[in-house]
């Protein structure tokens, strides 16, 4: 998304509560908050802006950080479910959503439920992810355990939620382990994930939410349901067992229970993200999302910032996120200016396509001289061949993989070009230097390599 959608604020009782709207079609969801939020920063980290771009394509959405957390008014009482279930209603009405499909999370599993159970004719479809069965018979949600499946145990829950309270927005943060565990060795988000969880809420705010939430009480509302509704949940969640997920499914009228092969609380990290999301898309839309992949020839750029890890490390997140951003903006220059497109930041690198091999390279070729000018060293690799491009702008194919394996080989300030590159520039004024022959992992065969602009022998 070019630009970020707006943050607009709706007034409940004595709080102003922050939203967020965009994406387009008949279809709206108001997606209710879990426990933690930021709506501006979940744009910043390429899992969730692709979950969020997806999801603008195929319906409108609303986005909320519901009172205490993200940019909307802070509070240091516990909440109700209630108070929750009011601040949806508050922004609803201030967008003019007299009935609306809800979507929620976790915590905002929660709110959906009492808010459909409540307010009957404001809900029109419901569907809940990754939801505990607070207040529902631990024997009942006990007897949907399968073979081999068991509930942590009360020692093991209650370690974890003091070291979650603990190491909150500090380096030892344990939130990705257990909410996002197939995520939680990436650097590059974990590096997020400490700016998330600060610019969410304090430690202390944490605390009074997890108290709120222990406290809520959902199988009242569970029968009472009358909206169609569907519940997701992820089958290795260790933060909500799915057997919570089969017990909520089971006692509300007709529900349809949607269990995804994955290990994840927040779905949206898991590799299998889109068929979770179109699951949600075809159950509120009636219409599931096509793969809509088009072929097409196209020069493949990857970079890769040299030594990133190292780098954000000593300089810490406030600068480090300066340097992102100054790569970013002459990114996104150079590639504009030879008819490219950034297909996603990577985090410490950059995913481009280009209509054509001459263009590209001298792209790739000026953004390293203008980076490390900047005092950025990038690595950049690039291929030209055949890609496919889906409806959400992603790419995938064996040329994106052959530019990645390229630019792996790469030194700092290198450009490396594959034989079938360098092939195609054959006439042109960029001088090839001969790298040698390679094995690319997962790519057959011996590939040619070579330094597009470099020094030594010339075979252009």
């Amino acid at each position: 998304m070019a630009e970020l959608p707006e943050i607009r604020y709706a007034r409940s009782g004595n709080y102003s509560i922050a939203y967020s709207r965009w994406g387009r079609g008949d279809h709206m969801i108001v997606f209710t908050p879990p426990l933690v939020s930021n709506i501006e920063l979940m744009w910043e980290l390429p899992e969730w802006e692709r979950v969020l771009n997806w999801a603008g394509q195929n319906h409108q959405i609303i986005m909320i950080d519901k009172r205490g957390v993200g940019v909307s008014d802070r509070t240091s009482e516990p909440t109700t479910l209630m108070d929750n279930v009011g601040d949806v209603l508050a922004v609803m009405d201030a967008e003019g959503l007299d009935s609306t499909n809800i979507v929620g999370l976790s915590e905002g599993g929660m709110i959906g439920l009492a808010l459909a159970a409540e307010h009957p004719e404001r809900v029109r479809r419901l569907c809940i992810m990754g939801v505990n069965a607070m207040g529902v018979d631990s024997r009942l949600v006990s007897s949907f355990l399968q073979d081999g499946e068991a509930f942590p145990t009360e020692e093991e829950s209650t370690e974890y939620w003091h070291e979650l309270i603990r190491f909150w927005g500090k380096p030892e943060s344990v939130f990705l382990e257990k909410f996002v565990p197939s995520a939680a060795a990436d650097p590059r988000i974990r590096r997020w994930s400490g700016k998330f969880e600060r610019q969410s809420c304090s430690p202390g705010s944490l605390l009074v939410m997890l108290r709120s939430v222990t406290g809520f009480d959902i199988e009242p509302y569970l029968k009472r349901i009358k909206a169609p509704t569907m519940v997701g949940h992820s089958k290795g969640d260790q933060v909500a067992h799915v057997a919570n997920g089969r017990a909520i499914a089971a006692l509300i009228p007709g529900a349809k229970l949607i269990e995804w092969e994955n290990p994840d609380h927040m779905w949206n990290f898991a590799p299998n993200w889109r068929d979770c999301q179109n699951d949600i898309i075809e159950f509120i839309t009636g219409s599931r999302p096509g793969s809509g992949a088009r072929k097409q020839i196209a020069t493949v750029l990857f970079t890769d910032i040299v030594e990133s890890t190292k780098q954000a490390s000593a300089l810490g997140d406030g600068e480090w996120r300066k340097v992102m951003e100054l790569h970013n903006s002459i990114t996104q220059s150079r590639v504009s200016a030879y008819d490219g497109t950034v297909i996603q930041n990577t985090g410490d690198g950059t995913l481009a396509t280009f209509p054509d091999p001459d263009g590209a390279v001298t792209a790739a070729r000026e953004l390293s001289r203008d980076l490390a000018a900047s005092g950025i060293s990038i690595r950049a690799g690039l291929h030209t061949g055949q890609i496919e491009v889906r409806d959400d702008g992603d790419i995938s194919g064996i040329a994106v993989n052959i530019a990645a394996r390229v630019q792996a080989l790469a030194e700092g300030g290198e450009v490396l070009v594959s034989q079938t590159v360098r092939d195609m520039l054959m006439g042109s004024e960029t001088a090839m230097t001969d790298k040698g022959e390679h094995q690319l992992k997962g790519v057959d065969g011996l590939w040619h390599v070579y330094a597009a602009g470099g020094g030594g022998r010339s075979v252009v």
